[in-house]
């Protein structure tokens, strides 16, 4: 069969190790000082530089923002912030991942990757890291041989394909066999579910609560920011409690508690004059 990926394809764990082969003792010795010093930075600070990397051209004929924004991302992982919140731009909107082109052509003839091209497969590559840490090695995708993604750790080759496919996201997700919850914190791929959800987030409804939580003089710039965290992660649980946490959790790197997400749910319907759907209280 012929290989029809794009020929410039992303692996950004092939390009860092490719890149630190090519280095000085010198050069190496740096490449490792920061990112070193990734792991002392704050996860607002992490965000920032992940935001500005992915700026830069992805090429794999110039490594450095891929290799540095694949180390930012596994620390990323270790903090335990979802690839949603990371900063990464979107690329595309999830509702209109249907109508995607596909990232390579059927006639054989790979076409040249764009910038957007690259851009998703990165995020693709990020989702796929953050899903092994979170599934684990018992998971089974519906395509079985993907399955040595999940048992064995990232696999560059499966991984790749998964990047460079040209399946639309929501396909992709099913195959994978992502849930709906899981598929909320990634950033490149997303079920028709997940889709439906996170296009609530932009009713008049909710942007009309965010503007009063930042009209809000009696709160503090870090009270607003959580309370608007939490506005989503609630929504996102459709008001279950347990969720709630576990999505707040994902997008700041902590573990709340059921009772407390429960509490804030509570403060936040009361507040903002919320009396249905998520905020009915149950």
């Amino acid at each position: 069969m012929t290989d029809r990926r794009p020929s410039e394809t992303i692996n950004p764990a092939s390009t860092l190790r490719e890149w630190r082969d090519q280095m000085t003792l010198e050069q190496r010795a740096k490449l490792e000082a920061a990112q070193a010093a990734f792991s002392l930075l704050s996860v607002d600070q992490l965000r920032s530089q992940n935001s500005e990397l992915f700026k830069e051209p992805l090429s794999p004929h110039v490594p450095r923002p891929i290799a540095l924004l694949w180390l930012i991302n596994l620390e990323l992982t270790k903090r335990g912030i979802g690839p949603r919140w990371r900063g990464a731009p979107a690329y595309i909107a999830p509702e209109a991942a249907p109508a995607l082109p596909p990232l390579a052509l059927v006639t054989g003839q790979p076409r040249p990757m764009s910038y957007a091209d690259r851009g998703r497969a990165m995020l693709r590559w990020i989702d796929l890291e953050w899903l092994c840490c979170q599934l684990g090695p018992d998971h089974t995708p519906e395509q079985g041989s993907w399955r040595d993604i999940f048992k064995w750790g990232l696999s560059e080759g499966v991984a790749t394909q998964i990047a460079h496919s040209p399946s639309n996201p929501h396909r992709l997700t099913e195959r994978l066999g992502v849930s709906d919850m899981d598929c909320f914190a990634l950033r490149g791929l997303f079920t028709q579910g997940c889709a439906k959800r996170l296009k609530t987030l932009n009713s008049k409804r909710l942007k009309s609560a965010r503007g009063a939580l930042l009209r809000d003089a009696d709160l503090t710039p870090d009270q607003r920011t959580r309370r608007l965290l939490w506005i989503e992660a609630i929504e996102l649980a459709d008001g279950s409690p347990t969720d709630a946490a576990r999505y707040f959790g994902w997008m700041t790197g902590t573990r709340p508690s059921r009772q407390s997400a429960a509490e804030m749910r509570k403060k936040l319907a009361s507040q903002l004059g919320f009396r249905t759907g998520c905020w009915r209280q149950k």
